[in-house]
C-alpha cells in the first residue's frame, strides 16, 4: 500500500513539474513577443522625432543662411 501511495506522489510531482515548465515556457514565449512589438513601435517613434528634429534644424540653417546672405 505504501508503494502504490509513493508511485502517485511521484506521478504527481512529475505532471506538476510539466505542466510548471509549460507555463512558464508560454509566459516567456509570450513576454519576449510583446517586448518585440514595443520595441518597434519605439523605434518607429524615434526615426519619426528624429527626422522631424532633422528636418526643422535644415529649414531652420537654411533660413540662417538666406539671413546672412542680405
Amino acid at each position: 500500500m505504501k508503494h502504490v501511495k509513493r508511485y502517485h506522489l511521484i506521478r504527481f510531482l512529475i505532471a506538476f513539474t510539466a505542466v510548471s515548465l509549460s507555463v512558464l515556457i508560454g509566459f516567456t514565449a509570450w513576454n519576449v513577443s510583446n517586448d518585440r512589438e514595443t520595441t518597434r513601435n519605439t523605434a518607429f517613434q524615434v526615426a519619426e522625432v528624429l527626422s522631424t528634429s532633422v528636418e526643422a534644424h535644415f529649414s531652420e540653417t537654411v533660413r540662417d543662411t538666406t539671413n546672412a546672405a542680405y
